[in-house]
This record gives C-alpha cells, structure tokens and sequence, in this order.
C-alpha cells in the first residue's frame, strides 16, 4: 500500500469506517487499492482492486458495475500489517490465558486462606473474650491479614 493513500482505521470504529470508505468511493475519492467490499446484494465478501481513474472494482478480472457494490469495507492489508495484526491478536490470546492462570491460582490461595481462617477462628474464644496466649493472638493477627487479602 502507497502510504499516502493509505486509509487509517485504527482509532475509528468500523461502522465510521465502512460508510466513510463507501462515501468516498461514492464521490470518487477512494485510492486505488485492494478493499474488502459487498456486491450483488448477498452477505459474500469479496477482495476487489478498485482502479480509481477507471472508477470501478475488479474482481477475478472482471469489472463490476457500480450499482452492485453494497459496501466498501475495509482496505486490505499489506503483509506487514497482517503479521502485526496476526501478532497483536496472539499476544491478546496469550495475555487471557495468563490472566486466567493467574485467576485460577488465586482463588486457589483465596481457598488455601478461608481453610486457614477456619482454623484460626476455632482457637479464637467465641464468647467476646479477648484471645489468650501466644496461639490465639497470633491467629487474630492472622485473621486480621486473611481478611484483607480476601476482600
């Protein structure tokens, strides 16, 4: 792709950028490149080179009129962009499944720590009575601590 008729769509969401492209091919100011379009009124995607000084798309080297393009969807992209496209959607794959792992271990240790409260709570008195001895005031101390790790 020449990059000063490149189309951004980065930052735009794709319906703007459907009608925007379909607007400009419509008053003749798309670039000549390869896009992604609908014609003949069906939900088929087609990759088509659009000859801007021809003013029409090519598709298997056949011309297609201009009343059977539905939409303009979207430029093709170059190899450069696929392979950054193909390893942006892999680092977003890889990033949900550590998320996920780190997810599962966590509640592990949310698990691991709710036991541990369990057993601290028994050597706790249940009367209102302040803890006694070594044991017991360490175990509030602990309680203490789990709780704000499990909120």
């Amino acid at each position: 792709m020449n990059d000063n008729n490149k189309i951004q769509a980065n930052s735009v969401d794709d319906n703007k950028i459907q009608a925007n492209l379909t607007e400009l091919w419509q008053k003749g100011e798309l670039p000549a490149e390869w896009y992604y379009v609908k014609f003949d009124n069906t939900d088929n995607i087609y990759i088509t080179f659009y000859a801007k000084s021809e003013r029409h798309f090519n598709y298997c080297g056949i011309h297609i009129p201009e009343d059977e393009i539905t939409e303009v969807l979207a430029p093709v992209p170059s190899y450069e962009e696929y392979q950054k496209l193909l390893s942006d959607q892999l680092a977003k794959i890889e990033g949900e499944e550590i998320n996920a792992e780190l997810e599962a271990e966590n509640a592990k240790l949310k698990e691991l720590l709710n036991t541990i409260k369990k057993q601290c709570e028994l050597r706790i008195p249940k009367n209102g009575l302040s803890p006694v001895g070594d044991r017991a005031v360490l175990c509030k101390v602990f309680l203490d601590l789990i709780d704000e790790v499990i909120k």
